[in-house]
């Protein structure tokens, strides 16, 4: 598996996610900690309680410029790379944005990233059934057949606005 490691540390997009693994906690068999908080105290707390060694980091941006989930990704990519090389730290990492363009897409091809692409039709809020909020989810080892099969249903019934964007 790429991804050995227990706890992955994702920013961006945080709403969907949050609600997906608090409705299955007890499904939840590795821990994704979602940081959606510039709090320095909160940020602080968060890096103090990661363990570089057994961690992987996920940033999350449509178009690659947004402040937050750059300088969380910043903050806890240093600490990464402090404890473990650059090399080790970029293959920690999984790029989520858009396929083509977005200022986060160019940099995860230059480093070899892994990285996952958002479709340009899906807001943020309505992300949780693309990769922002899947990957997250099956990170967790959360089974997800009976959440996108119904989700199928419903798209398949007419409800495109709620099941991926419209169209």
């Amino acid at each position: 598996t790429p991804f050995p490691y227990p706890t992955l540390f994702r920013s961006g997009s945080a709403l969907g996610t949050s609600m997906l693994l608090d409705a299955f906690p007890e499904e939840c068999h590795r821990k994704v900690v979602v940081v959606d908080n510039v709090d320095s105290d909160t940020i602080r707390r968060l890096l103090n309680e990661m363990n570089p060694a057994q961690s992987a980091l996920n940033v999350i941006s449509k178009s690659g410029s947004t402040l937050e989930p750059l300088s969380l990704f910043s903050a806890f990519f240093s600490r990464l790379e402090t404890y473990l090389g650059k090399d080790e730290a970029f293959r920690r990492v999984v790029v989520t944005t858009y396929a083509t363009g977005g200022a986060l897409r160019q940099p995860a091809e230059e480093q070899d990233l892994i990285s996952l692409s958002i479709p340009a039709n899906v807001g943020g809020r309505l992300s949780v059934l693309t990769p922002v909020g899947i990957f997250s989810a099956l990170f967790a080892v959360l089974y997800l057949g009976p959440l996108l099969l119904g989700s199928l249903t419903e798209k398949r019934n007419g409800w495109n606005c709620a099941v991926g964007g419209s169209g």
